[in-house]
């Protein structure tokens, strides 16, 4: 990874934005430019969409109804390749 970022190191956690942008600033690019790839939908799809990015639930569960639910790693790399 080329940015690793921990919520205790920063003072914030997800879903709050202020951690999102540290990624966002660390990694140099806008939210229009990233996607993040969570398996919590409260904390990293929902608070990923909050800020403008682009978000992938990675879940077996078939609990929530999201058009970006993937099973693997690899059927997101999938969804990210057709983004863009």
């Amino acid at each position: 990874f080329d940015v690793t970022i921990y919520s205790d190191e920063i003072g914030f956690r997800k879903p709050r934005s202020e951690i999102f942008n540290y990624a966002l600033l660390m990694l140099g690019v806008s939210a229009g430019e990233a996607v993040m790839v969570g398996d919590d939908f409260e904390s990293d799809v929902k608070g990923a969409l909050n800020i403008g990015m682009k978000a992938i639930y990675l879940s077996d569960s078939e609990e929530v109804n999201y058009k970006f639910t993937v099973r693997s790693l690899m059927d997101a790399f999938k969804i990210i390749g057709e983004w863009i």
